[in-house]
């Protein structure tokens, strides 16, 4: 087995243009999915979506016959993410604000006129901590802008993940 090389720092991931190529691909997706005005639980629902679609990336990638677990399996977005964390890719503030992302998705499509409140917003951004008090003092009085800005966040940390796992992988096949 390999050795394990630490992820690179954000001024190396910079100056790297199949990354930005990437990052700028996941915005772009993100801006699509999430136009200015969207109704709050319209973002909620999709970006939930997208982030599944992410989370089976990785599984895929990730496990060996990960393309059979993703695959025809009816497997909840809950136990994807408890595979996810058993395989310690992400962070724990990362599964902490996509669990939260799930229990907020989850009222969403139970309750008839559900609406978005700040509680909500900081359920899923809380786990980030100091970036999201940033985001949460600069947005304070747009509960949309706060909850965009914060799936945002979720979004760019899962793709850099995906980035990460797809140069691990190419780098072992050279």
């Amino acid at each position: 087995m390999a050795s394990e090389t630490p992820p690179p720092r954000k001024v190396e991931l910079a100056r790297d243009p199949a990354f930005t190529k990437h990052a700028i691909e996941a915005i772009e997706r993100f801006r699509k999915l999430c136009p200015s005005g969207q109704a709050p639980v319209l973002t909620i629902l999709r970006v939930h979506l997208l982030t599944e679609y992410y989370i089976e990336r990785i599984l895929a990638m990730t496990l060996p016959r990960g393309d059979r677990l993703t695959g025809e399996t009816n497997l909840s977005y809950a136990h994807k993410l408890t595979v996810l964390e058993s395989l310690a890719v992400l962070d724990d503030q990362e599964i902490q604000s996509l669990r939260a992302l799930n229990k907020v998705r989850n009222s969403c499509a139970h309750e008839m006129d559900r609406q978005i409140t700040l509680a909500d917003v900081e359920l899923i951004g809380r786990p980030f901590r100091g970036e999201f008090t940033k985001l949460r003092r600069q947005l304070a009085n747009t509960v949309d802008d706060l909850l965009v800005k914060t799936l945002d966040k979720v979004a760019q940390s899962l793709t850099y993940h995906i980035w990460r796992i797809e140069s691990r992988i190419a780098e072992e096949q050279e």
